[in-house]
């Protein structure tokens, strides 16, 4: 099967997927921080809808996966270009610094292929489930008689800093996806130790762990970036100038790390649905003080109230009910019986004044709705 007929069949097993109503479970949150990341990156107008932008960015996942396991028949296909690429056997250990876009999984490869002996840094959840990526990449290694040029390195572990030294120093150099929710430890987007960087006009928070370390050591980064044509028919592969670390850490380590993202924004307005982190985006987007829950809203004793789905929507377990709010993808626990009664509420399109919800619900409930504007005039 060419790759083409590969790209038009796993499309057509994602065809079932045509509105929201179809999804539940790990689809229907991957929807949510789809739809989380729109609502802060309008970005998604060429897709038409944000289902269309969701099914497109499942499609890229799934080829990302594919693409890895088949990479020397793409090779024989002529479906993968590779632009400046490094040498062979570069001399000198190297950061190369990738992103989750495109079909990223295959940097690997083109690394090995290119006689670079590096580690690649992982999380835990990547390392245990490792048929998707590690256990490919190993595959690739082995058959190219590249074994022992490769190594892991589980970001998660206590250790892992002075792994990635330890790496550096003895002359291998490190692949490390720098826009991961996996870091030195748990990934928390109000921690100190984040960088704020500016992404289309907007501000994320980054790991700067790549910066530190290319600063610490003296080691250049070289950002490189795999994206697909719009049609999925070719793979490109690209390295980008080296960022030479300067002696001011200061300075160096954010105009670093802004100078990786300034360069994936770049590729990234080709296709924004390759990037696989739309699907956990509220890790990385910086909170508003406009998206916290809870503000003070009066309750209007002559106003008819019904449930704001603009706001709000449902998830459901087989045991638990939440309220998804999809300004700060939050989860909201509420009990079965104000479940049923939301959920009539936006079905049946009702609206009661308070004097009628009273009936229904208690005073703190009321307001509690009000204020998190759950229910809105």
């Amino acid at each position: 099967m060419t790759y083409q007929e590969n790209v038009r069949l796993l499309d057509s097993y994602l065809e079932w997927i045509s509105n929201r109503d179809k999804l539940e479970g790990e689809l229907l949150i991957k929807y949510y921080q789809v739809d989380f990341f729109l609502r802060h990156f309008p970005v998604g107008s060429r897709y038409g809808t944000p289902i269309n932008f969701y099914r497109r960015a499942l499609l890229n996942r799934n080829l990302a996966v594919y693409d890895l396991w088949n990479y020397k028949s793409l090779n024989e296909q002529n479906s993968i270009t590779i632009h400046n690429a490094p040498k062979v056997a570069p001399a000198g250990p190297k950061i190369y610094c990738a992103f989750h876009f495109g079909s990223y999984r295959t940097i690997g490869c083109v690394l090995f292929e290119r006689g670079v002996s590096f580690s690649v840094v992982a999380s835990s959840s990547i390392i245990k489930d490792n048929k998707e990526f590690l256990e490919p990449l190993r595959n690739f290694a082995a058959s190219s008689g590249r074994e022992n040029d490769f190594d892991i390195i589980n970001v998660n572990e206590n250790a892992a800093i002075m792994s990635m030294i330890r790496c550096l120093r003895q002359g291998k150099s490190l692949l490390v996806y720098i826009d991961g929710t996996n870091g030195l430890g748990d990934f928390n987007i109000t921690e100190e130790k984040l960088l704020a960087v500016s992404f289309l006009n907007k501000q994320i928070n980054s790991r700067q762990g790549v910066a530190f370390l290319s600063h610490r050591l003296g080691v250049p980064i070289i950002p490189v970036i795999s994206w697909r044509e719009y049609s999925f028919q070719h793979i490109t592969v690209e390295f980008f100038d080296e960022i030479i670390p300067t002696q001011d850490k200061e300075m160096y380590i954010p105009m670093a790390t802004q100078s990786l993202w300034d360069t994936f924004s770049s590729v990234f307005m080709k296709d924004p649905a390759q990037w696989e982190c739309v699907f956990y985006s509220s890790a990385f987007i910086a909170p508003s003080a406009s998206n916290n829950l809870g503000q003070a809203h009066e309750i209007d004793p002559l106003a008819y109230y019904s449930f704001n789905a603009t706001l709000y929507d449902f998830y459901t377990t087989n045991t638990d009910f939440f309220l998804y709010h999809f300004n700060s993808s939050k989860m909201i626990r509420i009990p079965l019986a104000l479940y049923r009664l939301l959920s009539q509420i936006k079905t049946e399109g009702l609206s009661f004044t308070p004097s009628e919800f009273r009936q229904l619900l208690s005073e703190f409930t009321l307001r509690d709705l009000v204020e998190k504007q759950i229910l809105t005039c």
